[in-house]
């Protein structure tokens, strides 16, 4: 007697595959928020628990970082998207 798995067991290499919806342009600026967040998140640590509303601050700073990092990359004045999205570019040749 042979056994075989139900379909649902057998893996479907075709639909994981990543889906290419999104522009170069759109990675390279979530790429420049995502190396942005730490260091407003860093700055922001240096500017003290009064910056952030004392110690339960410390729990919002992750989110105010990022929140502020998009809205960096979202300007594009840092030139790091726009260099992400050139080598993205150049590799796609």
């Amino acid at each position: 007697m042979r056994l075989t798995p139900p379909a649902a067991v057998t893996p479907d290499f075709t639909t994981a595959a990543p889906k290419r919806d999104e522009t170069a342009a759109e990675t390279a600026r979530r790429f420049e928020a995502a190396m942005l967040t730490p260091m407003v998140s860093e700055m922001l640590r240096t500017a003290g628990e009064t910056a952030m509303g004392g110690k339960a601050g410390d729990q919002w700073r992750s989110f105010f970082a990022a929140a502020m990092a998009e809205e960096i990359a979202a300007t594009g004045q840092t030139g790091i998207a726009q260099s992400v999205e050139r080598a993205i570019a150049a590799y796609g040749k």
